[in-house]
């Protein structure tokens, strides 16, 4: 995704703390990572940090938007293809554990589910705005792949996407939850067959 040699120190150090913001997300919640709490994960001074950020916020949501860019490279285009039955065989797939690389064998979930509870009851602030967005924008990809696979008679015509998509999302976060919960005890099994019997409930 990045090209170290053409990056400046400066730039390498941003990428270095982008890295272990997105796992430290995944692991203790984006709102649990102070300025403090990255220095010392990245063997860094407060202002070798403040350096590249304007404050804890800022740094927050330039992890989020890191943490997305991530999720649209390695799960989304990788999923990608012009077969919307396959896209979506791919997607379930490469979604699962898309975080894990990062996660140095500390027991994760994603970090977008993870924001999302932590600042569901918090006041309306731009990193809640941003999950908001971003949940929207996923369930938007999830209702018009199912969309597709309508048009290609994968699905029957009467499929309701926007449902499709709901229960899509659900069973991933559920899987999600439970895996912290059980300390990852959850088979991965079972979330692939709940999916594929989604589908199939959805096909033609």
């Amino acid at each position: 995704m990045f090209d170290i040699n053409s990056m400046t120190k400066g730039e390498q150090t941003k990428l270095l703390v982008l890295n272990r913001g997105l796992a430290l997300a995944s692991e203790i919640g984006l709102n649990s990572i102070s300025i403090g709490v990255i220095a010392k994960a990245c063997g860094l001074s407060r202002s070798g940090i403040t350096r590249h950020f304007k404050d804890k916020e800022d740094m927050q949501m330039c992890i989020l938007q890191y943490a997305e860019d991530l999720f649209i490279a390695q799960v989304l285009k990788k999923s990608y293809c012009l077969d919307p039955l396959q896209n979506l065989k791919n997607l379930y797939k490469n979604w699962l554990n898309w975080i894990l690389p990062l996660s140095n064998g500390e027991i994760t979930s994603c970090p977008f589910i993870k924001a999302t509870v932590q600042y569901q009851n918090q006041p309306q602030c731009v990193i809640k705005l941003f999950m908001a967005n971003q949940q929207e924008k996923l369930l938007g990809y999830l209702s018009e792949t199912a969309q597709r696979c309508v048009e290609y008679n994968y699905f029957s015509s009467n499929a309701n996407c926007s449902q499709f998509a709901y229960e899509f999302y659900c069973i991933y976060v559920g899987h999600n939850v439970l895996n912290v919960l059980n300390n990852s005890g959850t088979s991965d099994e079972l979330y692939y067959y709940a999916i594929e019997q989604l589908i199939e409930r959805y096909k033609a």
